[in-house]
């Protein structure tokens, strides 16, 4: 329900041309809910092509793992032992990214790793939430 509300606030208040802030408490909770089901947006085709373990950091809140193997994703809450890519982002940049209100390259920030070109891929592995 908080992602339902502040996502079409977003919508609304530009619609509006008024403020509309989305604050990192929010984002994180958002996400808290909405990373565990990105696994039923997969794209099958480039997680075949993507095949890695990524950390993504939420600044100023969680870490997630997402092992990419064999065409499908498995997250999980928490910091890799070993990852190919580490991903640090804004928490509401990301989640406004996800969903097409901001340009995807715009909410992507810090990467680091083994094999940096993987975040391409990871922007691509699932359909807009």
């Amino acid at each position: 329900m908080l992602s339902e509300l502040l996502l079409h606030g977003t919508d609304l208040a530009r619609a509006l041309g008024r403020p509309w802030l989305i604050t990192r408490a929010q984002a994180v909770a958002c996400l808290r809910g909405l990373l565990p089901a990105v696994v039923l947006l997969t794209d099958q085709e480039i997680a075949r092509r993507a095949s890695g373990t990524y950390h993504l950091r939420l600044r100023g809140g969680d870490d997630w793992t997402l092992h990419v193997r064999d065409g499908a994703v498995r997250v999980e809450p928490g910091r890799p032992r070993r990852a190919d890519v580490r991903i640090s982002v804004d928490p509401a940049g990301f989640l406004l990214g996800s969903v097409g209100l901001v340009s995807r390259s715009r909410a992507w920030p810090v990467v680091r790793g083994r094999r940096p070109w993987l975040v391409l891929r990871f922007g691509r592995l699932f359909s807009r939430i």
